[in-house]
């Protein structure tokens, strides 16, 4: 058998995605084990704090200063029930739409996005999404980013929850102008594939 399943959370900004709740198709193709594929809408269960960074009002950056790291907080996702049981996860993709906007000034903006089985030290595990972008004045770009065949993710789907969280890096590129400018991320889905026992 194979189960297709589509799993979102309620975050009100998702609009029909949300409010659609879980749709679950279910087709008989053998009997046997049931492999299920599930969309995890992982940005319908953030908070609006970890979607949208500005950066460069407060503080300020000069043109010429030292590197900032801006953090979100660490958000818990609780596992949702449909998940209970799946067990043996044989494919994991991540996908997401990152918006990079620089008004003024000139810089190498990295945003880099982190998933762990707990909140405690999530900044010093390897980051899933490394994303750098040199911009310059009035830049405005979006990125379609996906990951494929991180074993570290594997696992993770198999818990009751996991922790997300974000992570911009501003390197200055020099010169009078300061910098500022926002970063946005617009989506991002997990599809795992595994065994539902």
């Amino acid at each position: 058998m194979t189960r297709d399943a589509r799993i979102t959370g309620g975050n009100s900004r998702r609009g029909w995605r949300a409010a659609a709740g879980i749709g679950v198709l279910l087709i008989l193709l053998s009997c046997g084990p049931t492999m299920v594929t599930m969309r995890v809408d992982i940005f319908s269960f953030l908070s609006g704090d970890e979607s949208m960074l500005d950066y460069g009002t407060d503080p300020t950056i000069p043109g010429n200063g030292p590197e900032i790291t801006i953090r979100s907080p660490v958000e818990v996702i609780p596992m949702p029930e449909e998940v209970n049981g799946i067990t043996d996860i044989s494919a994991l993709e991540i996908a997401a739409v990152v918006a990079f906007r620089n008004e003024t000034g000139q810089a190498t903006v990295i945003y880099r996005a982190y998933f762990h089985s707990s909140d405690q030290g999530i900044f010093e595990t390897p980051p899933v999404i490394d994303e750098s972008q040199v911009l310059e004045t009035g830049t405005d770009l979006v990125r379609e980013i996906v990951i494929e065949g991180d074993d570290r993710l594997l696992n993770l789907f198999e818990g009751e929850e996991i922790s997300v969280a974000f992570e911009t890096e501003i390197l200055p590129g020099g010169g009078s102008e300061d910098i500022k400018g926002s970063v946005e991320l617009s989506d991002l889905v997990a599809e795992v594939t595994a065994v539902d026992e």
